[in-house]
C-alpha cells in the first residue's frame, strides 16, 4: 500500500469516527438552539476551510496536491452553507472560540 492509499484508508477511519461524534447527538429542537449551535460551528468551519485551502496551496508532492484539491472540492463552501441555515442570518464572533478553531489550521501546519 503506497502512502496515498494509506492516507485515504486512514481518512475513511477518521470519517467513520467523526460520524459517531457526540456533536451529532445534540438536540436542536428549537430555532434558538439551532442558531446558537450553527453560529459557533460556523467559526470552526471557517478555520477548517483555511486548513483545506492551505493544503492545496502548500502541497508540493503531486499526489498530495491532487488529493488536497479533491478534498477542497468536497468541502468548499460548507461554512457559507452553515451561515445560510441561520434563521436571521446573524453571525457571531467569539475570540476564544476562534482561537480554538485556529488550532485546526495550526495543527495541520505542524504535520
Amino acid at each position: 500500500m503506497d502512502l496515498i492509499d494509506h492516507l485515504i484508508s486512514d481518512n475513511e477511519q477518521y470519517k467513520e469516527q467523526f460520524r459517531k461524534n457526540k456533536l451529532f447527538e445534540i438536540k436542536l429542537d428549537s430555532t434558538l438552539r439551532k442558531n446558537k449551535f450553527l453560529k459557533y460551528f460556523r467559526i470552526w468551519s471557517d478555520e477548517f476551510q483555511k486548513m483545506v485551502l492551505a493544503r492545496v496551496v502548500f502541497s508540493e508532492i503531486k499526489e498530495f496536491k491532487q488529493l488536497a484539491w479533491e478534498h477542497l472540492t468536497d468541502e468548499f463552501g460548507h461554512n457559507i452553507e452553515l451561515s445560510q441555515n441561520l434563521e436571521n442570518g446573524e453571525e457571531t464572533t467569539d475570540s476564544i472560540f476562534e482561537a480554538l478553531g485556529s488550532l485546526v489550521y495550526a495543527k495541520n501546519d505542524d504535520s
